[in-house]
């Protein structure tokens, strides 16, 4: 934790921008390597726009030699969509634009300015206690909010970013695929099932593994597991809240709380969430919680847990209805 811990004291005062920490690591550590063979000097300069950009720059590239360059380039004016298709409303200049879909039907986006995204990723960082001598390997989309989560936390860290998982200290695999895990390896972030974790722990005690609530809303990862916890519950819960992030369990039809180990709606509130939605058709005030759809409860530490598996409310309805029957 020290080397993370003193990086409030070794960073400007100026942290909302992506451009703004790369700069810093330029300056601070000549030749450090960045991503891939890019030390961030070059990073910096492959990130330099001439003249003015775009007011929406669409970045579909999943290789992240493209992907970075092209975000922080049209982040400089403007803001990003890390998709084909052209997002609702006018986005703010600094906004990530991630696509989500939304009751099984159109596409929309969530709205996520990046100096929100780099306060969850420093959450992260400190969490994880990603530092200078890890190296991070990222196997996940790039129009996935948990992706840029992990590699601004990096970026936050110094941490180098590796396009080959071998010696990989810090492995963040996303999109389904195997994680080669050696004896260098020491946080490994999967989605997956609980058996998976189980099995993997019992493979492998020795790791801090990473299980969470993949929400777009809340920049990809708000609550996840915490290093400190005893290592089984990574199989059995999603964790807690990452730093500046609150969660309630709420009964959706009277906005009460629920009690400890009661199934109700997942809120979340913190300076982590989304500004809203592109096209504007659920309104979101920062000051207020989230409601996010999700079923769960929480258990005597704080540790949030699906209730059945379910990510929707029909449950807690069907049961009123039970208790109707019944009554």
């Amino acid at each position: 934790m020290g080397e993370t811990a003193a990086l409030a004291h070794r960073l400007p005062a100026r942290t909302d921008t992506l451009l703004s920490l790369i700069d810093h690591w330029a300056k601070a550590f000549p030749g450090a390597p960045a991503l891939g063979a890019l030390d961030y000097a070059a990073l910096r300069n492959e990130s330099t726009h001439d003249g003015d950009t775009a007011a929406l720059t669409t970045v579909e590239s999943h290789d992240p030699l493209v992907a970075v360059p092209s975000t922080l380039i049209g982040l400089a004016d403007g803001a990003v969509a890390f998709s084909a298709q052209t997002p609702a409303g006018n986005p703010s200049p600094g906004e990530l634009l991630f696509p989500v879909r939304r009751d099984l039907k159109e596409t929309d986006f969530v709205r996520m300015p990046q100096n929100r995204l780099i306060a969850m990723a420093m959450a992260l960082a400190k969490r994880y206690e990603f530092s200078r001598d890890d190296r991070i390997y990222l196997s996940g989309p790039f129009d996935d909010p948990g992706t840029w989560l992990a590699l601004v936390a990096a970026i936050y860290a110094g941490t180098p970013i590796s396009l080959d998982p071998e010696g990989a200290t810090l492995l963040w695999i996303l999109d389904g695929s195997d994680a080669v895990v050696d004896s260098r390896t020491r946080v490994l972030h999967l989605r997956t099932t609980s058996e998976t974790f189980a099995d993997m722990h019992r493979r492998h005690p020795e790791l801090t593994l990473v299980n969470g609530l993949a929400l777009p809303e809340g920049c990809g990862l708000p609550i996840c597991s915490d290093p400190r916890d005893p290592p089984h519950t990574v199989s059995t819960t999603l964790g807690r809240p990452l730093g500046g992030t609150e969660v309630m369990i709420v009964d959706p039809r009277t906005g009460m709380d629920r009690l400890l180990y009661e199934a109700g709606e997942v809120w979340l509130r913190g300076k982590g969430l989304m500004t809203g939605y592109a096209s504007g058709s659920r309104a979101f005030e920062a000051a207020r919680f989230l409601p996010t759809g999700i079923l769960g409860y929480l258990d005597s530490e704080g540790r949030l847990v699906l209730s059945d598996g379910k990510s929707d409310l029909d449950a807690i309805h069907d049961d009123d209805d039970d208790d109707a029957d019944t009554g």
